[in-house]
């Protein structure tokens, strides 16, 4: 009887309850758990960038240009002495808000267009099909290229250029 009372305790607990969780999640989905763990890793990396980053991205060293990998610098440095692997960590910040602003923009458009169109029917929704097709037959890459050099580059400029692209998926 105390077995049974000790085992309920224990799931009972939060952290043993995630633990049963994941490792349940692990035999069922060994990839889609990999696939989170990473995403879950370079958004950490990404949050709190600016603590795990071995020195500033800004700082430059002009005796260490092109410098190759070592210990203090596992990446090397760039063209004007800075640190390669604090400048890829900061700059995750910025990728990982480019691409989920770029994708919830697309699918809220996206959405209410297809919404939209059938609730309305008739020559709106032929019109929108072609449209659709268009940008469906242009691929994504090049059309968000065209975009950017019509735009100009920035982080702007990339989120509207992503997710033109992305409206008709």
């Amino acid at each position: 009887m105390s077995n049974s009372f000790s085992d309920l305790q224990v799931k009972k607990n939060p952290v043993v309850r995630v633990g049963i969780t994941l490792r349940r999640f692990w035999k069922t989905a060994p990839l889609a758990f990999i696939g989170g763990s990473l995403l879950s890793f370079l958004f950490f990396v990404a949050v709190f960038g600016n603590f795990l980053a071995p020195e500033s991205y800004k700082t430059t060293d002009y005796l260490q240009i092109r410098d190759a990998p070592s210990l203090k610098r596992p990446l090397g440095s760039d063209h004007l002495g800075r640190d390669a692997l604090s400048r890829i960590i900061i700059g995750s910040r910025t990728t990982l808000f480019i691409a989920f602003s770029a994708v919830a923009i697309a699918k809220l458009i996206g959405v209410s267009w297809g919404i939209l169109t059938g609730y309305s029917g008739g020559k709106f929704d032929l019109l929108s099909q072609r449209v659709l097709d268009i940008l469906m037959a242009i691929p994504s890459v090049i059309f968000a290229l065209l975009l950017l050099a019509a735009l100009g580059a920035g982080v702007f400029g990339v989120i509207i250029a992503i997710t033109i692209g992305g409206i008709a998926g």
